[in-house]
């Protein structure tokens, strides 16, 4: 449990944002606000080493999330278990048995373990694969790495609400329907 502070207000990373570390502030930030009040809103910020005399339990309680860097809950690097920052991310808040989440989170680890976000050899599947157009957005925007959050989130946000739909709404509707003698399966 983090130490509790009236409000989180940035996430930090330590190098540009990579598909992993995307995945786990989406994850975050949909549902870490009972654990993290204000983290929906809280803005991605960069360090590349910690300040002085700080720790991520010092920086925690004055509204600071460390993702990847300075060994925290959230530092996937050095693990006994190889694993990904999504992944502690969606573990620590219990999500990571959401169905839709499931293609979020294979997408990070295949991303992070292999750098195969994209698994196709076709150039143009490639190119335009979200792991190329991450990169090509990290290369474009050197010096505001932020925007790069600020453009791939909301494709987040629409793959997982279209798996919603899929994996949890739609079954529901039919088992309804089903139950009501308004469907039959044959």
């Amino acid at each position: 449990m983090p130490l509790r502070y009236t409000k989180y207000t940035k996430i930090i990373l330590p190098t540009r944002p990579q598909p992993d570390t995307l995945v786990g502030i989406f994850i975050l930030k949909k549902f870490g606000e009972v654990e993290f009040p204000g983290i929906k809103e809280a803005e991605v910020d960069f360090w590349q080493v910690m300040p002085d005399g700080e720790t991520t339990e010092s920086l925690d309680q004055k509204g600071i999330i460390l993702i990847d860097l300075g060994g925290g809950r959230f530092d996937h690097h050095g693990k006994q278990t190889k694993t990904t920052v999504s992944n502690l991310i969606a573990s620590y808040l219990g999500v990571e048995e959401d169905s839709a989440l499931a293609k979020l989170l294979e997408y990070a680890r295949r991303d992070d373990f292999f750098g195969k976000g994209t698994i196709s050899n076709d150039p143009l599947d490639r190119a335009f694969g979200l792991s190329a157009l991450v990169a090509a957005l990290n290369k474009s925007l050197v010096k505001n790495p932020s925007r790069v959050v600020d453009i791939v989130m909301p494709i987040l946000v629409a793959h997982y609400n279209e798996e919603v739909r899929r994996t949890k709404e739609l079954p529901e509707e039919f088992q309804k329907k089903l139950e009501a003698g308004e469907a039959e399966t044959f």
